[in-house]
C-alpha cells in the first residue's frame, strides 16, 4: 500500500533531513539521512502500533489523539492505511513551521483533510472533556513547557475507561537520545550543559528539554492517583525487562549504540542482572507510561 508513495515519501524525507540538519547542528552526530528515513518508515510506525495495542487492544473503532504529531506521519499512516479515527495535535508557531510544512505535504499526498492535524499546545488542548478513547505520544513530553499540565489535559480529554500511553526518555538513565550520548543518571541541567560541552556538543539545546525522571513522573500523577481517577498500568518496566532479555528492539535513532551495549552484556550473561539493577534504581529507559482513566 505505502509502496505506491515511495518516490514522494523520499522527497519528503529530504525536507525532514534539511530540518534535522539545521536543528541537530552541533548537537548530535547521528546520520540525519537515516533518521529522516526513519520518520517516514512504516516499519517504525507498525512497532509503535504493536506496543500501543498491547494495552488498548485493537485500535479499530477507537477515537485516538496523538499529542505532538510532529511531521505527522504516525497520524497520517493510521488514518490512511488503517482507517483509524485519529487526530494529531501540533503547534504551528514559527518554531514548528518546518514540521507543519512537512505534515501538510504528507496529508496532501495521502488525500487527507488538513484538519487531521489540529493546531494547538498540549498544555491547553482545544477539545472537550472525555473526547478520546486513546491518547498517544512518543518522545514529546520532554519538549513541552509544562509536562504536568500536558498530562492533566490529556487525562481531561480522555474518556473514562480510555488508555493514555506516553513514551518518554528517562533522564535518570545512562542514555540521552537527543545528543546520542552516554549519560550521567539524574544529572541536573546545569551539570548537563557542562557535560555536553565537554563532549564537544552544543549545550544550548539542554535548555529546551525537560529532565523527566521516574520521581518527577510519579509526582505529576500523584493528584490523579490520590483521587482514584486513574489506574497506572505500567511505567514501562515490563517492556524494558523484555527488551533486555530478548534484544528484540530496533536501533531507531541512536539506539543502535545502546543495542550493542546490551548485546555485550548478554554475551557476558549480565543483561538480566543489569536490567534488575536499572529497574530498582529507576534508571531504565524509556518510560512507556500507560494509564487507564477510571
Amino acid at each position: 500500500m505505502i509502496e505506491k508513495y515511495k518516490k514522494e515519501l523520499k522527497e519528503i524525507a529530504l525536507l525532514i533531513e534539511d530540518d534535522l540538519r539545521e536543528h541537530t547542528k552541533n548537537t548530535s552526530r547521528m546520520n540525519v539521512e537515516r533518521i529522516a528515513d526513519e520518520y517516514i518508515s512504516s516499519s517504525r510506525i507498525e512497532e509503535q502500533i504493536d506496543l500501543l495495542e498491547r494495552y488498548t487492544g485493537k485500535l479499530n473503532e477507537k477515537k485516538i489523539l496523538e499529542v505532538g504529531s510532529g511531521f505527522g506521519m504516525f497520524t497520517a499512516y493510521l488514518k490512511k492505511f488503517k482507517q483509524i479515527d485519529i487526530v494529531g495535535l501540533e503547534p504551528s508557531t514559527d518554531e514548528y513551521s518546518a514540521a507543519q510544512k512537512v505534515s501538510d505535504r504528507i496529508l496532501s499526498l495521502f488525500s487527507l483533510e488538513k484538519g487531521t492535524i489540529v493546531n494547538g499546545f498540549g498544555e491547553k488542548m482545544p477539545f472537550p472533556d472525555n473526547s478520546f478513547d486513546v491518547i498517544y505520544s512518543s518522545n514529546v513530553l520532554e519538549h513541552t513547557s509544562n509536562p504536568e499540565k500536558v498530562i492533566k489535559e490529556s487525562i481531561r480529554v480522555l474518556k473514562p475507561g480510555g488508555i493514555l500511553q506516553f513514551v518518554i526518555p528517562n533522564y535518570g538513565s545512562f542514555w540521552e537520545g537527543h545528543y546520542a550520548l552516554f549519560w550521567i543518571p539524574f544529572m541536573p541541567p546545569s551539570l548537563a550543559k557542562w557535560y555536553v560541552r565537554l563532549r564537544g556538543r552544543k549545550p544550548d539545546y539542554v535548555d529546551t528539554l525537560q529532565f523527566i525522571t521516574f520521581f518527577k513522573l510519579r509526582k505529576y500523577l500523584k493528584n490523579f492517583d490520590k483521587k482514584n481517577s486513574i489506574e497506572i498500568i505500567t511505567y514501562g518496566e515490563d517492556v524494558f525487562i523484555e527488551r533486555m532479555k530478548s534484544l528484540e528492539f530496533s536501533g531507531w535513532g541512536g539506539l543502535g549504540t545502546v543495542k550493542k551495549w546490551v548485546e555485550l552484556l548478554k554475551k557476558m550473561k549480565l543483561n538480566i542482572v543489569v536490567a534488575k539493577i536499572l529497574l530498582f534504581t529507576k534508571s531504565y529507559n524509556p518510560f512507556v507510561l500507560t494509564v487507564r482513566k477510571k
